[in-house]
This record gives C-alpha cells, structure tokens and sequence, in this order.
C-alpha cells in the first residue's frame, strides 16, 4: 500500500465516482465506476468492506473505497487485475458516454497520504489534482470552505441561525484554544440583542480527538437558551463522524434533544477506546486491544451509530449541482417536524426514538 492510483473514490447514493485525480487519470474526474476487472461494482465493493473494522454498512464501503481501491494490491489480490497489472474499468462520463479505461500508472505515495488530512477524509482532494469542484464549477460548499480549521461559526439568513462547524477539539494552531473559542461562541449566541433561533453544530468530518474537550460543548448548549426546545439545535452528521465525534453526536442528544439530519455517524455513541499494541510471538503482526469502554450516553444504549433523525444521503448529483442537501434541510426544518422526533422531553432516554431503531437492527 506504499504505491498507489492517483485517484480519489466516492460511494455515493447514486453510485460509486472518481472524485479527484492527477495525471494521466484528471479525465476520469466525475465517472461513476460500473465494473471493475470485469466485476460489477457492487460485488467488488461488498468484497473489500470485509477490510473495514466499522459496524456501519454505509462507511464500511465508503472507508474501503477510499482506502483500498487507490492501492494496486487490493486489484492483485482479488484476481481484478490482468496479468500484465492493469486493471479496467468500466465507466459512465458525466455525459452518459460508456467508457473502457485502465489503470497502469503509479505513484510512490502511501495510501494514508492520498486519502486522509486529519480535518476532512471524504472531501480530502491533494492540491494540484482536478477534482470535483472544478469539474461542476460552483463555489466550493460552504460546509467544505474551511476544512483546514478545526472550529469555526458563521450566521446564516440574517442571524436567525448560527452555522458552527466543529471537525476536531484539537486547539488551532496559531488561534484560540477550543476552550476559549467554546466560551466565545456561546458568550456571542447569549448576549445578542436578537438571539438565534437554531444552532446548527455540523459534525459530518469530525474525525475525533479528544473526547473530554468535545462534551464541553454539549454542556454549554445544554444551559443555554437552546436547550430542550424542539428544533433549537441540528446536527448534521455522517459516515466521518467517528470516535469522539460519534460519542460527541450521542451526548449532544442527551444533553439537548438535538435532531440529527444526513447519513447515520460512521461509529458509535459509546466507544472502547485506549487500545495498547503487542507482538503475537509467531507471526510477529502488532496488533493492538482496548479494554476501556467510553460510555458518552448510557450503558443501556446498544446503538451501532447514531441515525439521523431525518435521513439526507450523500448524492454525486447534488454535489455536481453545487448543494448541501443536509444543510438546507436543516435550515429549512419547521416547528411540527421538530416536534414529531420527541414526543417526551423528559425522557432520558433519546436513543430510543423510533428514528434510532435502525441503529439497533443488528444488535444480538
């Protein structure tokens, strides 16, 4: 996995893209995957989600297309290559044209480095490579404007909402602490001559760090002006909202009977985390065991992932088009809807609202 594809790849609702690339693939840029090494795609994807320690379908196939199809080995491997190393792919242009592309050219980076930044895995597009910004020509989304920084707000329709983008509690290097933007932040929200109306706390590529720093913001929330009130505060999550910020996603509910909107989070809302490494004698393989179960809600709730409350997938359409179909529908949430997801505000027990069943499906 230390030589890899120039390409970025994509599981979206309608199909499985090529999301960004560098020479001599930039013309694959926008193609929806059909087969691969002759394989439909859907077998192929089912095939290396096997690969993925998550118990989230949907992330599971993302994380292995992100991870696995940028590497040569994954194609060896499962007998997709031909013998001279090339592989096909069968393809379908933005335009619908039917394509026949192979792939024979390599680059000597890692896997890690093509796919992950630490702020965004998704969206992660290597400077240089064409990508599908440049390809729809719309304004990068706004949610996707700022992923080099670990927090940050910003008022939408004149201030009756508040946008707060929360990717990490890691401190910004060369800005304020996450305890003094926490603190900022709220201090702005209830001092205001007009107070907001919904908090919007957007947590799709909050890849974790540090747990204990993540709930401070729930706290805050939860005695502030925005607590407990149906539709005050929105998250918006998805298949990136994984270790704290699963745990994250699971306490905010908690704390303030926020209503989650887009895909179902990537992890759990109660984790093992503190994992420690060792060498198994014989093989000499490392790997590594955690005995410590974080518990951010209850110990009686089973969930896999957090599910959305209204369910807004990933579509390769949108994106094209230049729309964040979550944010818009968290902006757009009326007052009836936000008061169908808790029929009880007393209860202490969010996690069992009928929109969280999926999430106990496969629960023993």
């Amino acid at each position: 996995f230390e030589t890899t594809y120039p390409l970025r790849f994509r599981v979206f609702e309608d199909g499985l893209f090529i999301t960004a690339a560098d020479d001599p693939y930039r013309h694959l840029v926008g193609h929806r995957i059909e087969t691969i090494g002759g394989a439909p795609v859907a077998d192929v994807l089912d095939t290396i989600a096997q690969y993925a320690f998550i118990d989230n379908d949907l992330r599971k196939r993302s994380w292995a297309a992100a991870h696995l199809l940028i590497a040569p080995a994954t194609y060896q491997h499962h007998g997709w290559a031909a013998a001279d190393g090339r592989v096909e792919l069968e393809t379908v242009t933005p335009s619908g044209e039917r394509q026949l592309n192979r792939l024979d050219s390599t680059i000597d980076q890692s896997s890690w480095d093509v796919q992950g930044s630490g702020y965004s895995e998704g969206y992660h597009w290597p400077v240089g490579w064409l990508t599908l910004d440049d390809l729809s020509g719309h304004e990068t989304l706004l949610s996707r404007s700022r992923l080099d920084e670990n927090y940050w707000y910003t008022d939408l329709d004149d201030g009756r909402i508040v946008y707060f983008q929360f990717n990490t509690s890691s401190d910004q290097d060369g800005g304020e602490t996450f305890a003094q933007f926490t603190m900022t932040l709220f201090n702005d929200l209830m001092t205001r001559e007009q107070a907001p109306e919904r908090l919007i706390i957007d947590v799709r590529q909050n890849l974790g760090g540090w747990i204990g720093r993540s709930l401070a913001v729930s706290y805050l929330a939860q005695i502030s002006e925005f607590c407990c009130q149906r539709g005050s505060v929105v998250m918006l999550i998805g298949r990136e909202t994984i270790s704290a910020g699963s745990v994250f996603a699971g306490v905010n509910e908690v704390a303030t009977r926020s209503i989650a909107i887009g895909e179902p989070t990537g992890g759990r809302p109660n984790i093992y985390i503190g994992h420690e490494g060792f060498e198994l004698p014989y093989s000499q393989l490392n790997p590594e065991v955690s005995a410590y179960l974080y518990i951010g809600t209850d110990t009686a709730d089973r969930r896999h992932f957090v599910a959305p409350d209204i369910a807004v997938p990933e579509r390769f359409s949108d994106v094209m088009a230049g729309r964040d179909m979550a944010l818009e529908r968290a902006m757009s949430l009326t007052q009836e809807e936000a008061d169908s997801f808790y029929q009880n505000l007393d209860s202490l027990r969010p996690w069992e609202r009928a929109s969280q069943q999926p999430a106990l499906m496969h629960t023993e």
